[in-house]
C-alpha cells in the first residue's frame, strides 16, 4: 500500500510542475511584454483578476450594479489591507520615508480599485 502512496505523490508533484511550468512559459511572458505602468496592474493583468473573481464568486454579470457602488465596495477593503501592510514591514530606520511609500501605495491602490470596478462592471469588449 506504500508503494501506491508514493506514486501518488510522485504524479501529484510531476503534475504540479507541469501546471507551474506551463503557467511560467505563456502568462509570464505576456505580462513582461506590458508596458511598465508604476505600481500599476497591466489592463491584461486587471482583466485576467476580474475573469477569476467572477469565476470563484458565481457573480452574475452585476447588471444592476453601478461603477461607483463596485468601486466602494473595494475600496471599503483597503483600510483593512492598510493596517495589515504598517504591522508587516515597518521601516523603524526610515520612518518618515516609509509613511510617504505607504501613502503612496494606498493611492495607487485606491486607483487600481476604480479600475477593478470598471473591468468588472463595464469591461471593454476589446480588452476581454
Amino acid at each position: 500500500m506504500k508503494d501506491v502512496e508514493t506514486i501518488e505523490r510522485k504524479t501529484t508533484l510531476m503534475l504540479g510542475w507541469a501546471l507551474a511550468t506551463g503557467v511560467r512559459n505563456v502568462l509570464f511572458p505576456l505580462y513582461e511584454k506590458q508596458p511598465a505602468q508604476g505600481t500599476l496592474s497591466s489592463d491584461m493583468q486587471i482583466y485576467h483578476d476580474m475573469f477569476i473573481l467572477k469565476q470563484k464568486t458565481g457573480l452574475p454579470e452585476l447588471e444592476n450594479a453601478s461603477v461607483e457602488e463596485i468601486e466602494n465596495l473595494f475600496k471599503g477593503l483597503n483600510p483593512r489591507m492598510v493596517a495589515r501592510t504598517h504591522t508587516l514591514t515597518p521601516d523603524y530606520d526610515d520612518g518618515e520615508n516609509w509613511t510617504v511609500r505607504i501613502s503612496q501605495w494606498r493611492e495607487d491602490t485606491m486607483l487600481l480599485m476604480e479600475q477593478y470596478a470598471e473591468a468588472l462592471v463595464k469591461p471593454d469588449k476589446d480588452k476581454l
